[in-house]
């Protein structure tokens, strides 16, 4: 599965393409200007269907765990993150990412 944030004017381009290829996908507003599309397999969109209703900043460490597995992200470090930032006040979305 991917998570790609874009500016809005790239939303409709990036929609058509996913169409035309028959990708499963769901979009998320991300702000104003920015559009988070997820896409890959079925059930996988299906399950971000069900989990993710709301800003990616305001999911509980447990969800936001499972988003990351769903992403491919390290599982050791994923949970390792969730751990340290369980009790924080979460303002903005910190990404791990895997090079």
């Amino acid at each position: 599965m991917v998570l790609c944030t874009l500016n809005k004017c790239y939303e409709p381009i990036a929609v058509e393409r996913l169409e035309n290829q028959k990708i499963c996908f769901i979009k998320q507003e991300a702000s104003d200007r920015c559009v988070n599309l997820y896409f890959g397999k079925s059930e996988c969109i299906e399950t971000i269907r069900l989990l993710v209703t709301r800003p990616l900043n305001q999911l509980s460490p447990e969800e936001d765990f499972i988003l990351g597995t769903l992403l491919g992200y390290d599982k050791s470090e994923t949970q390792k993150w969730s751990l340290e930032n369980r009790n924080k006040p979460r303002r903005g979305r910190e990404l791990l990412v895997n090079i």
